[in-house]
């Protein structure tokens, strides 16, 4: 019987499996249930996604409105903090203080002040650290520096809940300051005596504001807002992330000042923000431009020299490469210290990003400068979805044109460069092709199809 030719154009029963797999899989990766339980599937995402960030033109480059200080093992593991959990709160008051005297726009404080039970309160041991760190904030609100601390989430019966702080902060977990609304910095509320209790402090300060930390599944999206139940239970409302918040006190502290130089003289805070502000409401943000941990060079202050350099004359400070490392941008502090001990276990609150794994004040630093430099765009899947539908297919039927096993590993190649290179273009948009997986599974296409073909000769005595 003779062969009859089946036309190239036309998919054969395995490309169609193929294809449906491409399109299932895509929106399977879209949905944060599903990445929750095959982190590896995130993992390959990540990796996948790394390949395009260390090419991409802002990927190396340092951050312009952000900075941060990180305690370290060399802070951690010795006195004061001494590897104690939660952290000494006294001595993050007077990182709080260095940060404030140094001239930052706005200072985020990436340490939960959770409470250790289900209403807000604390143990007494640490009412007077908590004092201290509530003067601190306080001293940084007589300059008009906006203060963000942070709020966690947790998964309770299925739906998410705000956890308790020390405080009652719910007050304070709007946002800082949008346009329409006075700005906080102008109130000028008289700060509170220094021996009133941490929560008293706290209720009558007018430059702080509380975000949400949890970070997406998918680490190349914004958070921005999410909807969840309040710590006491009382309803869902939406609450807006550390990232938000602090570039909502960027906007505030630039319609105080008036400065350019605020948050690194951002053109999303001086002019674009109530834009950034009005899309949050419509649209879910990406951001294809991670920066690396090491991209932040000079802009990543250890807390342990910062503090020393404030013990010394002015003249000293002055001189020292501290003001001007931390001077008008934002300034996140947070861990990156390693968990067993110095240098022993993994890196405290660490994650899989697009430029590695990372320490979660990084994580965050990347969010703020995604939206100060007009980075964080709406995502759009199902455009990038249909645009990997129609490239898997025409790369099947190009493999397909191929006769020689060699071809089709040169057509798999060249057609893995088209796309990874489609997807470095069209990630400046946030539409991201996961090419990873797309061309794992077309590899194993191209040897399935080669097995197949094989066979065939075999059995007609070809071979």
């Amino acid at each position: 019987m003779p062969h009859r030719h089946r036309s190239p154009w036309l998919p054969t029963w395995w490309d169609l499996i193929l294809l449906a797999i491409l399109v299932c899989s895509g929106f399977f990766l879209d949905d944060p249930a599903f990445k929750k339980h095959v982190p590896w599937l995130v993992g390959l995402q990540m990796g996948a996604h790394s390949l395009i960030s260390g090419v991409s033109p802002l990927g190396g480059t340092a951050p312009r409105g952000v900075s941060v200080i990180t305690i370290d093992d060399d802070a951690f593991w010795s006195p004061p903090l001494s590897g104690i959990q939660p952290t000494n709160r006294a001595y993050l008051a007077d990182v709080v203080k260095a940060a404030t005297r140094a001239g930052a726009s706005v200072i985020g404080l990436d340490f939960q002040l959770k409470s250790p039970g289900d209403r807000p309160a604390d143990d007494p041991v640490r009412a007077e650290d908590n004092r201290k760190l509530m003067e601190a904030i306080a001293a940084a609100g007589e300059e008009h520096i906006p203060v963000v601390l942070t709020a966690g989430f947790i998964l309770e019966g299925g739906e998410w809940r705000r956890e308790t702080n020390i405080c009652n902060d719910r007050d304070k977990d709007g946002l800082f300051f949008s346009p329409p609304d006075s700005n906080p910095l102008k109130r000028g509320v008289s700060p509170p005596a220094p021996e009133s209790p941490a929560c008293d402090i706290l209720s009558k300060l007018s430059n702080v504001s509380v975000g949400y930390i949890n970070l997406p599944a998918d680490r190349r999206e914004v958070p921005l807002q999410f909807e969840a139940q309040e710590f006491d239970g009382s309803g869902q409302k939406q609450f807006d992330s550390f990232a938000l918040q602090i570039v909502s006190g960027c906007a505030a502290r630039y319609d105080f000042s008036g400065s350019p130089a605020v948050c690194g003289g951002s053109a999303a805070v001086v002019a674009g923000y109530g834009e950034v502000v009005s899309l949050t409401k419509d649209h879910d943000f990406a951001y294809a431009g991670f920066l690396s941990e090491r991209a932040f060079g000079n802009y990543a202050v250890r807390a342990q020299e910062l503090l020393g350099a404030m013990q010394k004359s002015s003249a000293d400070w002055d001189a020292s490469p501290f003001p001007g490392e931390l001077r008008d941008r934002a300034v996140l502090i947070g861990a990156t210290w390693h968990e067993f001990a110095h240098r022993h276990g993994p890196l405290v609150d660490a994650y899989s990003s697009p430029a590695g794994t990372m320490p979660g004040v990084y994580m965050h630093a990347d969010y703020v400068e995604a939206i100060l430099r007009g980075l964080a765009k709406p995502l759009s899947r199902k455009c990038s979805r249909t645009i990997e539908f129609i490239a898997g297919y025409l790369l099947i039927v190009l493999m397909h044109s191929r006769r020689g096993f060699a071809q089709w590993l040169l057509v798999w190649l060249g057609g893995s460069v088209l796309i990874a290179s489609l997807a470095l273009v069209l990630s400046f948009w946030g539409w991201y092709l996961d090419f990873a997986v797309i061309s794992a599974l077309l590899l194993v296409h191209v040897f399935a199809e080669h097995y197949e073909h094989l066979r065939l000769h075999a059995r007609q005595g070809g071979y």
